[in-house]
């Protein structure tokens, strides 16, 4: 196809979207260097998705509002936010930002991002013609509650990674505590082993002694109802043992790391 059938063609829909009463709806799959738009005009089929810039697209956006006397978009809530949200408003566009879900119905197997955004401009085009159950659309934050609830993830983040190294170094032990799953079903398995082995029997050691030297540690007196009747039986104790030694070295990690001090253990430390 030459550049001049392609003009002629981009005018002639240009002319078809100039006419009074037209409606466009915009499927839009957002990614932080890339937005994919699949365009309606009225009730027509949807054509091949384009691809802009943020900044391009913008551009390309405030074109469209003056091409109709409606403007309809919607994009999945993810990572990037409200701001594109907020822009559109201003321009006067009926934006939706909408629950995220899998837009591959069919189960073919192929989903890409325009894919996405002409399945987004589908349900967007059932919406707004009245099916209400074509989309699921989440209310846009204020600034100022997107600012809060930012904090609170970030937040919420660097609990998740400090977990998360906290269990490296369970693991590193080898007290950690296996686990078979198939489906549905899993089932707890003895501890894995793996590891440091003499770190492992020191610390095993170690909390034997803890049981009777720093009973009023935390660890301790947690276990204390398993640890204290005479009539526990021998594999509820050592599970109890087990489990204390393993939280022992995680104590210690950030102890020595300064995330942590002796009191908020209840260790009594012994001056040299």
């Amino acid at each position: 196809m030459t550049n001049q059938t392609m003009n002629n063609s981009e005018v002639r829909a240009e002319q078809v979207a100039s006419k009074a009463h037209q409606t466009l709806k915009l499927g839009l799959d957002v990614h932080a260097e890339m937005i994919v738009v699949v365009r309606i005009l009225d009730q027509s089929s949807p054509p091949p998705a384009q691809k802009f810039t943020p900044a391009k697209f913008l551009e390309w956006v405030k074109k469209q509002v003056a091409l109709a006397d409606a403007v309809h978009s919607c994009y999945e809530a993810g990572l990037f936010g409200y701001g594109l949200h907020r822009r559109l408003v201003a321009l006067g566009i009926d934006n939706g930002v909408v629950q995220p879900v899998c837009l591959d119905e069919r189960h073919t197997g192929v989903n890409d991002d325009k894919g996405d955004a002409r399945e987004l401009a589908m349900r967007l085009d059932r919406y707004v013609a009245g099916n209400q159950q074509a989309l699921a659309t989440v209310r846009a934050p204020t600034p100022e509650e997107e600012q809060k609830r930012i904090q609170s993830r970030q937040r919420e983040q660097l609990r998740r990674e400090v977990q998360r190294v906290a269990s490296q170094v369970g693991s590193y032990t080898g007290l950690c505590g296996g686990i078979s799953a198939s489906g549905k079903s899993s089932h707890l398995l003895p501890i894995t082993k793996h590891g440091n082995a003499r770190l492992r029997t020191a610390l095993i050691e170690l909390a034997w002694r803890r049981v009777i030297w720093q009973p009023e540690s935390k660890r301790v007196k947690k276990w204390k109802p398993v640890l204290g009747p005479p009539k526990a039986s021998k594999g509820a104790r050592k599970k109890a043992i087990v489990a204390i030694a393993r939280q022992m070295a995680v104590d210690w990690w950030r102890w020595k790391t300064q995330r942590a001090e002796p009191a908020d253990f209840g260790w009594e430390m012994v001056g040299t």
